[in-house]
């Protein structure tokens, strides 16, 4: 049924709006008729509209007053019937529609109802304090076994630290050391008092050998290496060594084209040369009493500045080329001939000819026994041999992360042709060092 009511709601509202349009006619014909003003109300009575009749009757329109009467009469009836039909279908359809919207909010505050009902009985299923007092007790028993495993970490290092130390004591006392009178203390450790060490370290070392030999990766390295760069602006003119090529020392390596400082140098020159010859004049004119000192020392003035120039000009020149400083050869080659070049770009990269060094890192607590001039030997992985060499700088800073130290050793006499980035495997020999002679560079005091 309340489907019904909505389809007919349209034809309802549609004959509503028929009436009100016929009323507006009929309120409109009264105007006409009565030239008065709108009748008092948009439905006039069957009285009013008969007393417009009469006032037309006496105007001598009997004929038409009587059919306009009986229209307006049968009209304004069919207009009653339609505005009750129209009240009452609008008020059955909300009256229906205003109670299905009740029943739809009284559903859904039923729901919630339900469903605030049953989320209260889940909470009050839960005992949140319990809970929490459940996960505080086993917090406390985590961090507590927590706490007694970093005391009993710390007890065991102690006791490793405490049998280090009197390990090594006594084997220090052995080798180069007396041991004093140990005496318990009161809290039941011992300890020992060694005397001042003995100067001779090599009887046994002050450090004891934990281990006979250590391996570790090296790379071959050049002993010089320069990188040039662009001393100026301008263009390159000639590059006369590529990638891999030997150079000697003094060669030219690179030529910029340089015609203004050329020319620049050469009216420098005819200067110089002209301010010599007013000097030489000048001081024929002073032995002949002509002039002055102060003649004389303008004019060794001048010729002093001309000098300064040609000189200046002369290191223009030089500057137009670079020369090798040492034999070596070309590592890499960054420019070519007719370019320009800006001042500071890299233009080539060199390495020195001679011997090859190689460099590694060696954890930090092998200084203990390792120094300069400690042999050791390495084989490449390029050429499958073995090659001697001695250590030749330790560097200055050991590497707090790694607790390695970076040295650099220097190889032997050798007839392969080794380049700079091979690499091989270094085998350093305690035994071997001391045999040679080397004390460890910890096993030496500040003084020494």
């Amino acid at each position: 049924m309340r489907r019904d009511d909505n389809k007919n709601a349209p034809k309802h509202l549609l004959v509503l709006f028929s009436t009100l349009f016929v009323c507006g006619l009929l309120i409109g014909a009264s105007f006409l008729v009565n030239k008065q003003g709108f009748a008092s109300s948009y439905f006039p009575s069957t009285t009013t509209m008969a007393n417009k009749v009469e006032n037309a009757h006496e105007q001598n329109n009997i004929s038409y007053v009587s059919q306009a009467k009986t229209f307006a009469i049968k009209s304004a009836e069919h207009s009653a019937n339609i505005i009750q039909n129209v009240q009452a279908t609008t008020h059955a359809f909300t009256t229906a529609s205003t109670g299905a919207l009740t029943a739809q909010i009284e559903k859904i505050g039923a729901g919630l109802n339900d469903v605030f009902l049953a989320i209260d009985t889940q909470l009050s299923k839960i005992d949140i304090k319990a809970a929490l007092h459940n996960i505080a007790e086993q917090g406390y028993a985590v961090m507590k076994n927590v706490d007694q495993t970093l005391v009993s970490m710390k007890n065991t290092i102690h006791e490793e630290k405490d049998q280090t130390n009197t390990h090594l004591a006594m084997n220090d006392s052995a080798d180069a050391f007396e041991l004093n009178n140990i005496e318990p203390t009161s809290g039941g450790d011992t300890q020992t008092q060694p005397q001042e060490p003995s100067t001779q370290y090599l009887s046994g070392g002050r450090f004891e050998k934990e281990t006979d030999q250590i391996n570790t990766e090296g790379v071959l390295v050049p002993k010089e290496r320069t990188v040039i760069s662009s001393s100026r602006d301008g263009k390159i003119a000639h590059i006369y060594f590529d990638n891999g090529d030997r150079f000697k020392t003094g060669d030219t390596l690179l030529e910029y084209e340089c015609h203004d400082a050329q020319s620049e140098a050469q009216i420098a020159y005819m200067e110089d040369r002209l301010r010599s010859t007013e000097l030489n004049t000048t001081m024929r004119l002073l032995n002949l009493d002509l002039i002055s000192n102060i003649e004389r020392e303008k004019a060794e003035t001048e010729k002093g500045k001309a000098e300064a120039r040609v000189q200046l000009y002369n290191d223009k020149v030089s500057d137009c080329y670079i020369h090798a400083t040492y034999d070596g050869r070309v590592v890499k080659r960054l420019a070519n001939p007719n370019e320009y070049t800006r001042t500071d770009r890299v233009l080539m990269e060199v390495a020195s000819d001679d011997l090859l060094d190689i460099e590694f890192l060696l954890p930090s607590k092998w200084l203990r026994w390792v120094n300069i001039n400690a042999p050791f030997t390495v084989t490449i992985n390029e050429t499958g041999r073995t090659y001697e060499g001695k250590i030749s700088r330790i560097f200055g800073e050991v590497d707090p992360v790694s607790q390695s130290i970076q040295m650099r050793g220097t190889l032997e006499n050798y007839n392969d042709r080794l380049l700079p980035g091979m690499s091989g495997n270094i085998d350093i020999d305690i035994s071997a060092i001391r045999d040679a002679g080397v004390v460890g560079y910890l096993e030496k005091t500040r003084a020494e």
